[in-house]
């Protein structure tokens, strides 16, 4: 059986036949609330919640590179994951963070990053919830989505 390469190089996104062939495929029932969903290069999805409303989000991998700094590297990981909600021409308001950190990270690392994640002036995005974990085999992997409640 041949073996089918996941990116055309060594690292990025899947390749497109793949993601149609196996990702799409495997992904539950359709549900009607469900606007816009999965495609390839598009990060964000669109659900119905009602009275006209729907609520649009989108969730990008990002690391916390501590080599840079924790201010910009918490810079680089907020306005990574904005650039993909801001093609909805919307601004985001709430964020759900997935923290998997090293447990090397020492306590002041992780307070200047969160001191730079939540120094954002008059933007209105807020940070809603979300997970955390340490583990020694982690590399600063962060999950985080964004969320807009939008009219129809």
């Amino acid at each position: 059986m041949r073996r089918r390469k996941l990116t055309k190089e060594r690292f990025g996104k899947l390749e497109p036949q793949l993601l149609s062939d196996v990702v799409f495929r495997n992904l539950g029932s359709p549900n009607p609330a469900v606007k816009v969903g999965p495609r390839g290069g598009f990060d964000n999805a669109v659900v119905s919640i009602g009275a006209g409303k729907s609520l649009i989000l989108t969730s990008d991998p990002m690391s916390m590179i501590p080599a840079i700094g924790m201010k910009k590297s918490a810079w680089l990981s907020l306005h990574h994951l904005v650039s993909d909600f801001t093609t909805t021409g919307l601004k985001p308001e709430f964020a759900v963070f997935d923290f998997n950190l090293p447990t090397e990270l020492s306590t002041n690392q992780l307070k200047a990053y969160f001191q730079a994640l939540g120094d954002r002036g008059e933007d209105s995005r807020s940070l809603e919830g979300g997970s955390s974990s340490a583990s020694p085999e982690m590399e600063g992997t962060l999950t985080p989505r964004w969320l807009h409640e939008a009219m129809r």
